[in-house]
């Protein structure tokens, strides 16, 4: 299996270039189980998908949440939000990071910072998210219903 994957990323490499970066991100092989993770295009999905050793492929999951388009609420609609009282209990959020200007979670957020792996190799931004996840996962977290706090309009915590 290890043969296998090296092929794999030897063709994953032949293929990436500056507009279409591939890369195999990590794998796993055990006695009877070997997994990898990796980013292609379509065109070289379809070429492993040809390979014998491959059993089976899975694509990242698709969200069963509204998405930045479904929700377009100006920021000229948004309520005054108030910070919340400084003896409220704290939010922790381990997440891809939190947009630090988000007019939102700005007034209510507390501090933020950045825990790199040892390598620096898969973790190499800083504490604001560029996946866009851990920023509205904060925003759940803070205000819950997000679509009821745009429909009220209020945005309470």
């Amino acid at each position: 299996m290890k043969a296998s994957l090296e092929h794999i990323v030897e063709t994953v490499e032949y293929f990436s270039n500056d507009t279409a970066p591939m890369r195999m991100s990590n794998s796993y092989v055990g006695d009877y189980l070997c997994i990898t993770r990796i980013k292609v295009t379509q065109e070289v999905l379809e070429f492993l998908v040809e390979l014998e050793t491959l059993k089976e492929i899975d694509s990242p999951p698709q969200p069963a949440f509204e998405r930045t388009t479904d929700y377009n609420l100006p920021i000229s609609r948004l309520p005054e939000l108030i910070s919340p009282p400084e003896e409220n209990c704290g939010i922790l959020v381990i997440d891809s990071g939190v947009q630090r200007d988000h007019p939102l979670i700005a007034p209510v957020l507390g501090e933020t910072d950045v825990f790199p792996d040892p390598g620096q190799e898969l973790i190499k931004g800083g504490a604001d998210d560029v996946h866009e996840h851990g920023t509205r996962f904060a925003g759940i977290t803070l205000y819950r219903d997000v679509e009821n706090c745009i429909k009220k309009p209020s945005f309470d915590q």
